[in-house]
């Protein structure tokens, strides 16, 4: 039978080899290989607000392109915005009844 004082492979804490016997040092559960300095954050912090930005951005760009679509619509294929809303509006509608039909 396994002896019940031994470590456990899966512990939340890590031990140093060959201290199963004695008091073990507990180390960082999950040590890193890079050190966190401001240097690091300030990165990290540099990097985020680019991803953040080009998203925005990209997101702002659909928008305007949507606009701009929509608008192309209107002017230039009335009747077929009209239909296109009617059909998305009956879609919604039956959809909607189906939903509330199943929750009754």
């Amino acid at each position: 039978m396994a002896d019940p004082s031994a470590i456990r492979p899966l512990s939340i804490e890590s031990h140093k080899l060959g201290t199963v016997g004695a008091r073990p040092e507990i180390i960082h559960p999950r040590p890193t290989l890079i050190r966190r300095t401001r240097d690091t954050s300030a990165r990290f912090r540099t990097a985020t607000e680019r991803v953040y930005e080009a998203a925005r951005k990209r997101l702002l760009d659909t928008i305007a392109r949507a606009r701009r679509n929509l608008r192309y619509a209107a002017e230039e294929k009335p009747i077929q915005l009209v239909m296109g809303v009617a059909i998305a509006s009956f879609l919604a509608g039956v959809g909607l009844r189906l939903w509330r039909r199943h929750y009754e």
